[in-house]
């Protein structure tokens, strides 16, 4: 009986939870999906009732298939830098940080504690004609000083403002790989005559695959949904598909549009998140056997 009342107790507990869910979650993506199946008014209103499939295949019309495109391309590519980066510092914290981890670990979190916003702001500033990277290059002579350097507008100044927004999401899980690595193996392939090199690649290595599937999975799935780094320090050619389904949710286009486009961008999400989980699963299981 009191077994039967905790059982109860615990599953009321997770009503107000589902409800949440219900409401805030279930209830805006079935609406969204009723709005991609709709027709449009003549000022691109849905027309709830009237079913149609247009909405989706405009999404695979000459203007728009180069923004999916370019927002893969740029995702991607933001997870190559990510990782490059994150996992170098992941690893020197790891192992070379010593009594000092958990303050490295801080200060690579502080910045991130800042609004979003602001960031992008500051890197705004930055990244300017006038700003501090500029002026910097033109008093080491790298560039001259009365040359002209534009990187606001440009793929580089977006995908620094997302690599430095997003860096964290892919060290964090690395460094919790290689901290769960035990150090006796790595022991082991030195006693076996084994190089640095060698447990790293054989050992190291093989064993932060899982935090690496981890980063890589959260940096994509962020990046690829980003608008307003695009939007502020990217110009004309770094148009994104979430700055392309926010023009169609604010007026400028047809919601039926956006709402096509969002589902869709959730399916690529969902599919990358899947296969992701599945490369994980498997990497643990290899490694635990």
């Amino acid at each position: 009986m009191e077994r039967s009342r905790s059982s109860w107790f615990w599953r009321a507990l997770s009503w107000p939870g589902a409800v949440w869910l219900l409401v805030l979650f279930v209830g805006p993506l079935v609406l969204m999906l009723a709005i991609a199946l709709s027709q449009t008014d003549i000022v691109g209103r849905p027309l709830l009732g009237s079913w149609s499939l247009t909405s989706f295949g405009q999404l695979f019309q000459p203007h728009v298939l180069p923004i999916l495109g370019r927002t893969l391309i740029y995702a991607l590519t933001i997870v190559g830098v990510c990782l490059v980066l994150g996992y170098a510092v992941a690893y020197t914290v790891s192992r070379y940080g010593g009594r000092a981890k958990n303050l490295l670990l801080l200060l690579l979190m502080l910045p991130w504690l800042v609004d979003y916003l602001i960031r992008i702001y500051a890197l705004l500033q930055l990244l300017s004609s006038e700003g501090v990277i500029v002026s910097v290059l033109r008093g080491t002579g790298l560039i001259d000083a009365q040359q002209q350097v534009q990187l606001l507008g440009t793929p580089f100044a977006v995908i620094v403002g997302l690599v430095y927004a997003l860096l964290p999401f892919m060290t964090l899980p690395i460094y919790v790989a290689i901290e769960g690595v035990d150090t006796r193996l790595v022991e082991a392939c030195r006693d076996l005559y084994g190089t640095g090199t060698d447990a790293f690649l054989r050992v190291v290595l093989p064993a932060s695959l899982p935090g690496v599937i981890s980063g890589a999975t959260l940096v994509f799935l962020l990046s690829f949904g980003d608008f307003a780094t695009a939007r502020i320090l990217g110009g004309p050619d770094q148009y994104l598909i979430g700055n392309f389904i926010q023009d169609q949710f604010s007026g400028v286009g047809a919601l039926p549009l956006g709402a096509a486009a969002s589902i869709f961008v959730l399916v690529i999400v969902m599919v990358v998140l899947g296969t992701f989980t599945w490369l994980s699963d498997r990497l643990r299981r290899r490694y635990a056997a």
